[in-house]
């Protein structure tokens, strides 16, 4: 079973995570990505969370341009449609 962290320790700082979802804190899944993501923070975890559309203001909260991301095909054939 794993342990469970309670307060800032070293151990907890060095635990780096990075959670991935569409949006940060608006929808069902991404508002539980959202309280883990606070609570990681909480604890002193090194806690970010990648993003296609931010609706917070948290520091640790970042973007991904799914538009550069895509081929240059992909957004040739995508804008014809």
């Amino acid at each position: 079973m794993g342990k469970i962290v309670r307060e800032k320790s070293t151990e907890a700082r060095s635990i780096k995570i990075l959670q991935i979802s569409a949006t940060d804190n608006r929808g069902g899944a991404a508002s539980v990505a959202w309280h883990l993501h606070r609570q990681y923070s909480r604890l002193g975890m090194q806690s970010h969370m990648l993003v296609g559309q931010k609706y917070s203001q948290d520091e640790n909260v970042h973007v991904l341009d799914s538009e550069k991301a895509r081929s240059p095909w992909s957004r040739f054939f995508g804008a014809q449609a």
